[in-house]
């Protein structure tokens, strides 16, 4: 995998999924953030095995692939990164060189095999509803949701 990203757009794709990387977690790959090539860029996707948060961006691809790269540290980078284009290719299954302007870095992911697979959702079943509505059934019903952690069932609302 080989591409070239502009860093504004680099920092949004891991903003979008950042909110899905647990903190803590027994499956260091669920620390990671899965970087894909498509047709139309770079797609960026996160999960904590409840939530699942995929992100398109625009993209330079030269070399399709995917790789998972931990999260927290590539954050942490693209933040202090110049404001110049990012080039990120993968050599192999696991690692992973960024550059960007004079600036050189190499990092250890791991296998796009190993991150959990997504769902399928079909869209087109679906309904629509005015969101004023929905806060209000939300409202109306969140009294009843329990906050004890040891009995996660009553932790939600049925639809």
């Amino acid at each position: 995998m080989r591409f070239t990203i502009a860093r504004e757009k680099l920092q949004e794709g891991l903003a979008a999924v950042a909110a899905s990387i647990p903190g803590k977690t027994t499956l260091p790959v669920l620390a990671n953030i899965l970087v894909e090539t498509t047709e139309r860029g770079i797609r960026f996707s996160g999960t904590d095995l409840d939530i699942h948060v995929s992100h398109e961006v625009q993209a330079d691809v030269e070399r399709p692939g995917g790789i998972t790269i931990p999260a927290r540290k590539l954050q942490e980078l693209a933040r202090e990164l110049p404001p110049n284009p990012v080039k990120i290719e993968s050599a192999g299954e696991q690692k992973v060189s960024l550059e960007c302007g004079r600036a050189k870095f190499k990092l250890n992911g791991l296998p796009k095999d190993d991150f959990p697979q997504f769902p399928a959702i079909r869209f087109g079943d679906g309904w629509r509803v005015k969101s004023a509505d929905v806060r209000k059934l939300i409202r109306h019903t969140s009294y009843a949701v329990s906050t004890e952690e040891s009995r996660p069932i009553l932790n939600g609302v049925l639809w």
